[in-house]
């Protein structure tokens, strides 16, 4: 039988890959950013070269946007958090998802060390951001990244549709730790942590609203979405991973069939850039409006 480079590598390799070795083209791509000052953005690429001798060495380093102080453990870390800058520049800024609202309300589900939080904030420093991570270690970090910023609140837990304690699965890469784990990935048995687990409707009952619901959870979106009933009668824009790699119900066309169920309204207005690339997605976020 013929090996792909998909049963090969898995999807740990495709991150490593596509956000870690191609950094030169990342900062390419950041100098283009039109929404975002030059000189900010050659001093983000400034700050990202002089960390990458420490992280290379194991050692945690911090990063410069704009006003936003990123701390980066790994260069995976690094990596994720420009390509966030990227998709967040070219997703909600351009698309104006979040123009005109005075301290707009952000959700960020699966928010591993704070990536898409610090990336929301250098481009819209007013945010109220709202993060959810349950692994305890990537918590830490994610709570330190926010601490720095101000003005946001965490959750060490995970979502589903109701409360529970699971096993969380982990993952070298810690972005792709999981409820739900693949065969084909590499999931050491061993390496588990049990989580609580509640429903993202709980998490919000204090928000008035919300302006963006950011969902990442790693295959476990269909549950997540259940548990978000009531939240998305208030939500303006969904962001969500789908993907047609997985087996399990997971972040699919099942988890879009579920958001027009619970929303009539919805409607698809944006693609974000597809993991692996074009030649051989895996997965990639998709924008959804709530509110007609």
């Amino acid at each position: 039988m013929t090996t792909t480079p998909r049963t090969r590598w898995g999807r740990a390799a495709l991150w490593l890959r596509f956000y870690v070795g191609r950094s030169v083209s990342l900062d390419a791509e950041t100098l283009r950013l039109r929404r975002w000052p030059a000189r900010e953005r050659a001093a983000f690429i400034a700050s990202k070269t002089a960390a990458l001798p420490a992280i290379q060495a194991g050692r945690p380093a911090d990063v410069r946007a704009g006003d936003v102080l990123f701390r980066a453990t790994s260069a995976v870390d690094l990596g994720t958090f420009q390509s966030c800058l990227l998709d967040v520049h070219d997703e909600i800024v351009v698309g104006g998802v979040l123009d005109g609202i005075e301290a707009p309300v952000v959700v960020d589900v699966g928010a591993n060390v704070g990536q898409f939080a610090a990336a929301i904030r250098t481009f819209v420093p007013g945010a109220r951001i709202v993060s959810v991570e349950p692994d305890p270690q990537t918590h830490a970090k994610l709570a330190h990244n926010l601490g720095a910023m101000g003005g946001a609140r965490c959750h060490q837990v995970a979502v589903g549709e109701r409360r529970e304690v699971l096993t969380l699965h982990r993952h070298h890469v810690s972005v792709m730790a999981t409820l739900r784990p693949s065969d084909v990935e590499d999931y050491d048995p061993d390496h588990t942590v049990e989580v609580d687990v509640v429903p993202i409707d709980g998490l919000t009952a204090d928000l008035e609203r919300v302006d963006l619901l950011k969902i990442d959870v790693e295959g476990f979106e269909v549950e997540a979405l259940r548990g978000a009933r009531e939240t998305l009668q208030r939500t303006r824009y969904l962001l969500i991973e789908v993907g047609l790699g997985r087996e399990a119900s997971g972040a699919n066309l099942e988890a879009l069939a579920l958001v027009r169920e619970l929303v009539p309204t919805a409607r698809i207005v944006r693609f974000g850039r597809p993991l692996g690339g074009v030649e051989d997605p895996i997965c990639q976020d998709v924008l959804i409006a709530l509110q007609a």
